[in-house]
């Protein structure tokens, strides 16, 4: 029972974020620690991030989208209502 619950606790967008910021980070050729650098957030924390195991901050969404020139919605992977994300 415990596990049913455990996918909704990591929050929107935890389980689609990996693939997508797997994706443009290779495309882009850079690798954990080069993007860590670049947009000053933990190796670690990013690594989770691309595995799905942790819900995306929207400053670290913001960051991510600034430091890959890509829009919040194309990391998500879905489309963003103007409201929701900034």
């Amino acid at each position: 029972m415990s596990g049913a619950a455990a996918p909704a606790a990591r929050g929107p967008g935890a389980g689609v974020l990996g693939p997508q910021l797997r994706r443009l980070r290779l495309g882009r050729g850079l690798t954990l620690d080069a993007l860590a650098e670049a947009v000053g957030l933990d190796k670690g924390y990013l690594s989770r991030l691309e595995r799905g195991q942790k819900a995306p901050s929207v400053a670290s969404l913001l960051r991510l989208s600034a430091a890959l020139a890509v829009p919040v919605a194309e990391l998500l992977g879905k489309a963003c209502r103007p409201m929701r994300c900034g």
